[in-house]
């Protein structure tokens, strides 16, 4: 399998999304500054326009008519230029390895979705797919950046395994999604009978993405919320709300360093499972 292939079916795979998104966000967050992202037919506007560095509640207001906004949110690395990125048009791989992954979300028509994203300086993104792209400038971060929002649960993502408590409580919950390790990672969550082992889960996750790059209808898990791959240091939050019962967490990406031996994330145990009370 190919690297651009590996990169289409694990990154692109996120734009058919459906059924898999974050709720509004369930607690007030008066001391952080937002900006609502208005998704037109003829385009995408910011207010207000002029974004500042840090964190920042973006609210996804789809006005669209019947497209749902299906996303990856990005930054350029480093010295990458718009030239660049225009050259790698078409190319899947050779665009995400231009850019910092922040995840991605879902917004069906008529809807609004809101995450909080510690925002850095710099040019920013959001792929609907490897050519539709809209950017964004995001500033330096002002003297009064508002502080991180206190979070219910936290989801730490490392090289090959995810902090997270061993039992979290129903009900909408803020968690905080956050890439501590060296490689880029994502969250895929299923639902589980309680008695299911690890390797039971883990044999069920695999069964989520189809060859082609779409989620798998037939899938015998029960998926209840995915968020796309992030890479390292990147910070989110999000509302997920979860009915009582068992869960598991995985990442199917690949490792990246073991290219082209095609060995992924969840192959080195990155599961987690958790119960919901």
């Amino acid at each position: 399998m190919s690297r651009l292939r590996i990169t289409m079916i694990l990154l692109f795979a996120f734009m058919s999304l459906g059924i898999v998104s974050t709720e509004s966000l369930a607690q007030e967050t008066p001391d952080i500054p937002e900006v609502v992202v208005s998704l037109k037919d003829d385009g995408v506007t910011f207010t207000p326009s002029d974004i500042s560095a840090g964190i920042t509640t973006l609210v996804f207001d789809n006005e669209r008519t019947k497209a749902p906004f299906q996303g990856l949110i990005a930054r350029f690395r480093e010295g990458v230029t718009m030239d660049d990125l225009k050259a790698a048009a078409g190319d899947q791989l050779a665009t995400v390895q231009l850019l910092r992954l922040y995840g991605g979300v879902v917004v069906p028509p008529g809807t609004q979705k809101s995450i909080i994203a510690d925002l850095k300086p710099g040019t920013h993104v959001f792929l609907e797919s490897p050519t539709l792209r809209t950017f964004f400038e995001v500033g330096p971060a002002s003297m009064d950046s508002a502080a991180q929002p206190e979070a219910d649960v936290t989801l730490a993502m490392v090289d090959f395994a995810f902090g997270t408590p061993s039992t979290v409580a129903a009900g909408e919950q803020l968690w905080h999604i956050q890439n501590v390790g060296q490689q880029f990672h994502e969250a895929i969550m299923i639902k589980i009978d309680e008695n299911t082992t690890s390797e039971e889960a883990a044999a069920l996750l695999t069964t989520v993405v189809t060859p082609t790059g779409q989620f798998a209808e037939d899938s015998p898990a029960q998926l209840v919320f995915a968020w796309p791959p992030m890479d390292p240091g990147e910070n989110v939050w999000v509302t997920i709300n979860l009915e009582p019962g068992t869960y598991a967490i995985g990442c199917v990406l690949p490792d990246l360093t073991l290219l082209p031996e095609m060995h992924t994330h969840l192959e080195h145990g990155m599961i987690r499972i958790f119960t919901v009370e």
